[in-house]
């Protein structure tokens, strides 16, 4: 797993629509996740 996820790079891993990538994702303290990307995954 990265240290770091920018917000372009979330997005990105967002848009790929894995669950396992998701959570991962959102597990990892570091990532810059948008707020539009987070309110995406809230709906």
């Amino acid at each position: 797993m990265r240290e770091t996820a920018s917000e372009p790079v979330s997005e990105a891993l967002i848009g790929t629509g894995n669950v396992d990538v998701i959570k991962t994702l959102l597990e990892n303290n570091n990532a810059d996740i948008s707020g539009s990307a987070m309110g995406y995954l809230v709906e």
